[in-house]
């Protein structure tokens, strides 16, 4: 099975596009660090979905911002949304700025903190220079499936591919970042499931536990933390949520919507 991975840079994408080249799978970025959410994750993901794409989202982690793991997990939640039948949650380590001890540190408190919340492993995705180097080839990690880019020649072919650190096998490679799709101009991320897996084992199988800062009541986060709550989605709540983008802060409304 292969699959694709997007961010914002893929704006245009087709998902019919998507589902004509016989892509089965697709991980879309929804947060990086805790001052970042991809304007168009909803939609792909929404897109996706009425094409019956199994979808998951991914974080891009920020070691080198002061806000921490724990932070940035809850933001990504935030804005994420995991819900039962998507693919698990993704932390994307490939940033540096730490040493190689905290580095493993970072990850694994990120790892925890969403595995709490969801009530399953997440996945994790790294590339082998990075988690050599930058982590130490950290071992201890192999309860998290690895998703691992491994692009050989990055010729837009599948090539042989290695796990690093302790993990004995991989989940998903990233084989490509030059793949090609009718319906699309531009390169794309290609990935493929790797022999003996499946999708089943990827997904969240159980409604994950309640966030304690979802609605109802309708409240405004950040960073975990809520701002303001309301019992209905009125003009006094959404003013709210307006000072807070002027003011340039990055915030996530939840709620029901029968309560508005």
């Amino acid at each position: 099975m292969k699959g694709i991975d997007v961010s914002a840079y893929q704006r245009s994408l087709s998902w019919k596009a998507v589902k004509e080249a016989g892509l089965e799978f697709a991980f879309v970025k929804a947060t990086e660090g805790t001052g970042y959410v991809n304007s168009t994750y909803e939609r792909h993901r929404k897109a996706a979905r009425r094409h019956r794409i199994p979808t998951g989202a991914y974080h891009f982690a920020r070691p080198d911002a002061d806000d921490g793991p724990v932070a940035e997990a809850d933001h990504f939640l935030e804005v994420a949304d995991p819900r039962e039948g998507d693919l698990l949650p993704v932390l994307d380590f490939e940033h540096p700025g730490l040493s190689p001890r905290q580095m493993a540190l970072w990850a694994r408190r990120w790892l925890r903190r969403v595995e709490r919340r969801i009530g399953e492993p997440p996945i994790l995705y790294t590339y082998p220079s990075f988690w050599q180097s930058v982590v130490g080839n950290a071992s201890g990690f192999t309860r998290y499936p690895l998703w691992l880019a491994s692009y050989g020649p990055d010729d837009g072919k599948v090539h042989a591919v290695r796990a690093v650190g302790g993990w004995t096998s991989i989940a998903v490679h990233q084989y490509t970042s030059k793949g090609r799709i009718d319906g699309y101009s531009g390169p794309l991320d290609l990935n493929r499931l790797m022999p003996g897996r499946t999708l089943d084992q990827l997904r969240l199988g159980e409604t994950p536990p309640p966030n304690p800062g979802y609605g109802p009541p309708w409240r405004l986060l950040a960073k975990g933390e809520v701002l303001h709550e309301a019992q209905r989605l009125d003009a006094a709540f959404l003013e709210r949520a307006a000072e807070r983008a002027r003011a340039g802060g990055v915030a996530t409304i939840r709620g029901t919507p029968r309560d508005a």
